[in-house]
């Protein structure tokens, strides 16, 4: 159990990215655990103190209010927790079913937001062995582990994006136009060892305002006055621009495969709305991913393709061809799931696609 505490505190402590990636993909409504105060199941539970020692270290390291329950009997525990956010669906919710074997700690079951995350992928990416709370595992070895951009850089970028938002007369731009901006700016005040600080920077505010939230707010930032957004799209929607630049600003704090993950379950949950399945969706996910990581191992040459496109073409492929809206019965009976040969051999056209494109020829899938 203390190993449970001490995760709790550790893998907490990400920075404001991967509170707004959970706001594109995960945040809800009500919250799961009411968050005026904290407190246990009615089983008195002799770790109850610890565990609010690590929630409020949670919530001092987020500056963000945090409630958590923990129930269950051993060797099981249920662990839920909600964290509040300042935006306009406040609440992230984290529901994990725990099972301690051989001494150590494995997921049995695990919901993000009303998303299943498949037990494997959460043991995978979260510290879930004894943790010290004071060093977390670097980035390198937990693709959750998001690096938060300096915040410098953030009221930077934020400073240039409104003044961008204050003049520009139209309702509506591609997002290749901000995008090139902001690029533009980076490769005049910055030298090849801190690019891909600014680039991590950039898209993060990019990122964040592209999903019309207020960076000022969401970074503790100096706000500069009232924002506009107006309607950024590539090919002349808004969700597939909001996609491309969420998953880009994701992948480029570090977490390349946060963000793939992020992508595919957002669209498995939309099953479950009333939108669908839609490959169009997930490709713009997996062009911004390739795009993120670009920007971070390869500044200087996104910075020299991105100013020559002429095009939002080169950002994103042709999506023709691709199915959209699938309920889960239409996507079952086509595909079977997601690790069906029918299925990787859509992915893979998808992939092809975006390999085409000149910009991504310089990196790997």
């Amino acid at each position: 159990m203390n190993a449970l505490l001490k995760w709790l505190a550790a893998c907490l402590t990400l920075p404001p990215l991967v509170v707004f990636g959970g706001a594109w993909f995960l945040l809800e409504d009500k919250p799961l655990v009411p968050t005026s105060g904290l407190r246990s199941d009615a089983r008195p539970d002799p770790y109850q103190h610890r565990l609010d020692v690590a929630v409020g270290e949670w919530s001092r390291r987020t500056g963000l209010p945090v409630a958590a329950r923990i129930g269950g009997l051993p060797p099981f525990r249920h662990l839920i927790a909600t964290l509040k956010t300042p935006l306009p669906r406040p609440y992230l919710n984290v529901d994990l079913r725990l099972e301690w074997r051989q001494s150590q700690l494995h997921v049995r079951e695990a919901r993000v937001g009303g998303v299943s995350l498949p037990a494997a992928l959460v043991e995978a990416v979260l510290p879930l062995r004894e943790t010290r709370v004071s060093a977390p595992p670097p980035a390198s070895d937990n693709p959750l582990s998001l690096m938060a951009a300096d915040t410098r850089l953030l009221q930077k970028y934020y400073d240039r994006l409104w003044r961008w938002d204050r003049h520009w007369q139209k309702h509506g731009a591609s997002l290749l136009t901000p995008l090139r901006l902001l690029f533009a700016h980076a490769r005049r005040y910055t030298m090849t060892a801190t690019a891909a600080a600014e680039h991590r920077a950039l898209l993060q505010i990019l990122a964040v305002y592209t999903n019309k939230y207020d960076p000022a707010r969401l970074f503790a930032l100096k706000p500069r006055g009232e924002l506009r957004y107006p309607r950024l799209t590539l090919q002349g929607r808004h969700d597939l621009a909001q996609h491309f630049v969420t998953a880009a600003a994701v992948s480029a704090s570090g977490g390349a495969g946060l963000a793939r993950y992020l992508g595919l379950y957002k669209e498995l949950s939309d099953f479950d709305t009333g939108s669908g399945f839609s490959f169009s969706d997930l490709a713009a996910d997996m062009a911004g991913t390739r795009f993120g990581r670009l920007a971070v191992t390869s500044p200087g040459y996104l910075q020299r393709q991105l100013l020559r496109l002429d095009s939002e073409r080169g950002l994103l492929p042709s999506l023709k061809g691709l199915p959209d809206h699938l309920s889960r019965t239409d996507f079952q009976r086509r595909f079977g799931h997601t690790g069906s040969p029918a299925y990787r051999r859509l992915l893979a056209v998808i992939e092809r696609r975006i390999d085409a494109l000149p910009l991504y020829r310089h990196a790997s899938p």
